[in-house]
């Protein structure tokens, strides 16, 4: 089932806020509902192992290549190597796939797998290389519009730290899709303002919490400062449920940047 998001009405907030929420007995912008099935699924590390062995040694070029995709989807920085391994694959089909999957990861250090697989012999694969290389270039190349210092993700007590873990590399993913340069942790307010005012970027902090909202939901809050002021410019926090906790960490992250952005342009006036 894929995700539902229903806007419900708006009611302002203190510091532009942007909050999405599943009940709309709530005075709050955004309602944000996301079923997802929990049945036959495997826990993401045995399921990004599984997807490893097929796209490694499935018989069948179709299951290799079908597994290449579903890696690409997984929006897991540990499936960039077995995607990079797959195009090496004997079948184009599934070295195309797996160029394909590696577009969709997202992830900038596929360009370096990537590169050298212009010389595929396979036209079909050359196609697919060539989409992957400039989608992802683009995006490298990009000139940045932000300069962020991201917080590691604080997780509530009953929720697991690799979702932390996880919640870090999708915000830093989408964030990054935005033109993001990341600020050092520790930097001086003099140093900070000297980047700003040499690449005319607009700074700020994000300070992310992971919180389990009971009921097989979870909530992702996002604490939005100007940098290096410091000043409070706004909170985002999105609700979703129905799904693995994994499976809610990749569909609040982009909702949650999404509305991180919308802070940040309000911020201008």
């Amino acid at each position: 089932m894929s995700p539902r998001l229903v806007r419900g009405p708006r009611f302002g907030r203190p510091c532009g806020s942007r909050v999405a929420v599943l009940s709309m007995r709530f005075t709050f912008p955004l309602l944000l509902l996301l079923a997802i099935p929990l049945s036959g699924r495997a826990e993401p590390d045995a399921r990004i192992a599984y997807l490893t062995r097929q796209l490694k040694t499935g018989r069948d070029a179709r299951v290799r290549a079908q597994a290449a995709l579903v890696l690409g989807k997984s929006g897991r920085a540990d499936a960039l190597h077995p995607l990079c391994t797959g195009l090496e694959d004997e079948s184009e089909v599934v070295r195309s796939a797996a160029a394909r999957g590696l577009e969709q990861l997202g992830e900038l250090d596929a360009i370096r797998c990537l590169a050298p697989a212009r010389t595929d012999p396979s036209a079909e694969v050359k196609v697919a290389v060539a989409h992957a290389l400039a989608e992802l270039q683009a995006v490298r190349d990009r000139r940045p519009h932000f300069y962020v210092l991201l917080h590691p993700v604080k997780v509530s007590a009953s929720v697991e730290p690799e979702l932390g873990e996880l919640t870090e590399q999708r915000l830093k993913h989408h964030l990054q899709m935005l033109g993001t340069r990341w600020a050092p942790a520790g930097e001086s307010r003099s140093a900070a303002r000297a980047v700003l005012k040499r690449e005319r970027l607009r700074g700020f902090v994000l300070q992310p919490e992971l919180l389990d909202a009971g009921g097989s939901s979870m909530r992702l809050r996002l604490l939005c400062m100007s940098y290096p002021e410091k000043n409070l410019l706004g909170e985002v926090e999105v609700k979703a449920a129905g799904g693995r906790p994994q499976d809610l960490v990749r569909a609040l992250a982009p909702r949650a940047v999404s509305e991180a952005a919308e802070i940040f342009e309000d911020s201008r006036n």
